[in-house]
């Protein structure tokens, strides 16, 4: 068999150890916008507990029914002696008074406990949006899932889940972040099984304070092979209230 003597791709030594600096480099940068972020984050939580009020409004779909069935629940949310707090104020439409509690899920915690910690970052590019300029970080679970903390579902999708988090290039503020199951997942000889997970959550400004504005989420799972869950959770925001403008 005849050669050419052509190189095929990545067989030039020089060609493989500039693409490994180069990724290097972009996981250093990665780690150093995302450790600000977070910082940022931390930061900018202790502010819209301390000043902010506002609404949730969660819509739950059963996609299983056609067409789905819908929960709709709306939220007080509020800051109590440092907490994210939240208080039911509304179900399917009706008025309801119930007592308040911390927040299930907190956009800044998860972050901090759950991403940082566990997941390797990339910087793959730049984005202008808005007039505002965003570094791409894509992100990546460190090691296998068995050995990552899974505390409930929640965890159980992120620990099998790779994305994307859009990091503001002059505040560090992060605007939106996605994720989505990289393969379908089962344990305890089919006990538990996941079969899709799905997050997209999208931050704004109010008041010069970060806050959410939109949250998305679509799991599909199964348990003893029969008890399927297959739902879409969206989250939306409105109705801020900042209580310095208050006489």
């Amino acid at each position: 068999m005849e050669t050419t003597g052509a190189e095929t791709p990545g067989s030039n030594p020089s060609q493989v150890i500039q693409s490994q600096q180069e990724n290097e480099v972009n996981a250093d940068i990665a780690d150093w916008v995302m450790r600000h972020a977070i910082e940022k984050s931390l930061e900018n939580e202790k502010l819209k507990r301390q000043f902010l009020t506002y609404k949730k409004y969660k819509k739950i779909e059963n996609l299983k029914e056609t067409p789905p069935d819908v929960e709709e629940i709306v939220y007080d949310i509020y800051g109590l002696n440092g907490k994210p707090m939240e208080r039911i104020v509304s179900e399917d439409g009706k008025s309801v008074k119930k007592q308040g509690k911390q927040s299930e899920m907190d956009f800044t915690d998860s972050l901090a406990t759950r991403y940082l910690p566990r997941m390797n970052f990339h910087k793959t590019g730049e984005i202008i949006k808005n007039d505002r300029a965003y570094y791409i970080i894509r992100y990546e679970p460190r090691t296998t899932p068995d050995k990552l903390p899974a505390n409930d579902r929640y965890d159980e999708g992120i620990n099998r889940s790779s994305g994307q988090i859009y990091v503001d290039m002059e505040t560090f503020q992060i605007w939106k972040l996605t994720a989505e199951i990289t393969k379908k997942f089962s344990k305890a000889a089919g006990v538990f099984r996941l079969d899709n997970f799905m997050l997209e959550m999208e931050q704004e400004e109010k008041f010069g304070i970060m806050v959410p504005k939109r949250m998305t989420m679509t799991i599909d799972y199964t348990v003893l092979g029969i008890f399927r869950t297959y739902q879409r959770n969206t989250q939306t925001y409105g109705e801020h209230v900042d209580k310095r403008m208050q006489p």
